[in-house]
C-alpha cells in the first residue's frame, strides 16, 4: 500500500484496512513532496494544523487506488514525535570554498568565498543551555511544542554530553501554526518545531546560566562543506543589536520582472497580489533572507555579523526564529501563573 498526502509520502504502519477508511501512517517532517520539492513534511503538519484541507491518495496492494479530502479535525489520533529537537545551540556554517554548495543549512545554494554566513539557535532562550546537565529536565518532564502540552521522552538521536538534545510529544490538535511549519532548502525541506521548556531554579548554578550573556555562549563556525571548524564566534553576534523582526515596505518595490525573495523565501511567505509584494507574516520566519537578496528597500533587517579568526562575515539567513522564541516562553510563563500549566517531575532522570 503506497499514501501520499499533498503529495508528501506517507510510510504505513501495521495493520492498515482501507475498506474501513483506518490507515496508519508516519510522515517524515523532511519528507519532500512528489508534486513540488520545496513543499515537505512539516509544511503538510502546518497546513493540518491551520486546519487546511489535505488530498490524501491511496493506492492499495491490489493495484486499486482512491482519493479523499481529510481535515486534522477528521482524525481522531494526530501526534508529533520529536526524535532530535532543541539542541544546545548549534553552529554557523559557511562557504569558503570557490563553488556553490547545496545543503539543509540554506535556503538557497551556499555563496562561495565567505560571502555570508548562516546560523541557527537561539542562544540563551535555549532550554539546554540554561540546564546543560539536564538536571531538571528528563523523561516525563512537561513542556510545550508549538504551543500545545507534551513531554519529554528523554535524550534525542545523536545527542552527547557536549551537544545535548531531547525526543519528545505532543498532540497536534492543540497546536498553533504559527510556531510550526516547514523551511525549504536548497537540499529539501526542513522541519520547523518550536519548544518551550519550563526549568525550576533549584540551585544557583541554574540562576547564573539564566543570567549569562548572549557574549558567554561559543558558537562554533563550520565549513560547511568539510564540517571542519573554522573558528568560534559567540551568540552576541546573532542577537545583540540586531533586528528580531523583518521591516516591510511595499510601496519602495521597484518591480523587478523576477523577485527574488519570492522565489527562495524558505516558508511561502512572499508572493504578489494586484503587482504588488504581500508578506504573511504569520508564516514569515524572520529569517532575514529577503532582506539580503532584495534588490530594493521592500525587506529590511540587520543580521549582524560572525567575528572569528580574525574575519568579519555578514549573516545572510537565520534558521532559528527569536521572536517566536520570545514568544512563546512568554505564553509559557502566562500559563505557569495562571495555573493552565502544571508542571510536572520527571520520573527518570537522563544523563546528557
Amino acid at each position: 500500500m503506497g499514501v501520499t498526502l499533498n503529495g508528501v509520502p506517507g510510510i504505513v504502519g501495521p495493520c492498515p484496512n482501507e475498506r474501513l477508511g483506518i490507515v496508519d501512517l508516519i510522515v517524515f517532517g523532511t519528507a519532500a513532496s512528489r508534486e513540488e520539492p520545496r513543499y515537505g513534511g512539516g509544511h503538510l503538519l502546518r497546513d493540518l494544523v491551520e486546519g487546511e484541507v489535505v488530498r490524501v491518495e491511496v493506492e492499495t496492494d491490489t493495484g486499486s487506488g482512491f482519493e479523499v479530502d481529510l481535515k486534522l479535525a477528521d482524525m481522531p489520533t494526530a501526534r508529533l514525535f520529536g526524535t532530535r529537537h532543541s539542541f544546545k545551540n548549534y553552529s554557523a556554517f559557511v562557504n569558503p570554498g570557490e563553488e556553490r554548495v547545496a545543503t539543509i543549512f540554506h535556503a538557497t545554494t551556499f555563496d562561495p568565498c565567505w560571502n555570508g554566513a548562516s546560523v541557527s539557535g537561539c542562544g540563551r532562550m535555549n532550554p539546554l543551555e540554561n540546564d546543560p546537565l539536564l538536571e531538571t529536565i528528563g523523561v516525563g518532564t512537561r513542556v510545550l511544542i508549538n504551543g500545545a502540552e507534551g513531554f519529554v521522552l528523554g535524550r534525542g538521536t545523536r545527542s552527547s554530553p557536549e551537544r545535548p538534545n531531547l525526543s519528545g510529544y505532543a498532540d497536534m490538535h492543540g497546536m498553533d501554526p504559527e510556531y510550526m511549519g516547514g523551511f525549504g532548502t536548497s537540499a529539501g525541506p526542513e522541519c520547523i518545531s518550536s519548544w518551550a521548556v519550563p526549568i525550576p531554579v533549584l540551585r544557583e548554578g541554574i540562576l547564573e546560566r539564566m543570567a549569562s550573556p548572549e557574549g558567554s555562549i561559543p558558537l562554533p563556525v563550520v565549513d560547511v562543506a568539510s564540517r571542519q571548524e573554522l573558528g568560534r564566534a559567540t551568540y552576541a553576534d546573532v542577537w545583540e543589536g540586531v533586528d528580531l523582526e523583518v521591516s516591510f515596505d511595499p510601496g519602495a518595490c521597484k518591480r523587478c520582472t523576477a523577485c527574488r525573495p519570492e522565489a527562495i523565501c524558505p516558508t511561502g511567505a512572499i508572493a504578489f497580489r494586484n503587482f504588488l509584494p504581500t508578506l504573511d507574516r504569520r508564516r514569515c520566519f524572520n529569517c532575514g533572507l529577503c532582506a539580503t537578496s532584495c534588490s530594493g528597500d521592500v525587506f529590511r533587517a540587520r543580521l549582524g555579523s560572525l567575528r572569528f579568526a580574525g574575519r568579519e562575515v555578514p549573516i545572510v539567513v537565520r534558521q532559528s526564529d527569536r521572536l517566536r522564541a520570545e514568544r512563546l516562553a512568554e505564553e509559557l510563563k502566562g500559563r505557569i501563573l495562571d495555573g493552565s500549566f502544571r508542571m510536572t517531575e520527571m520520573a527518570e532522570r537522563i544523563s546528557p
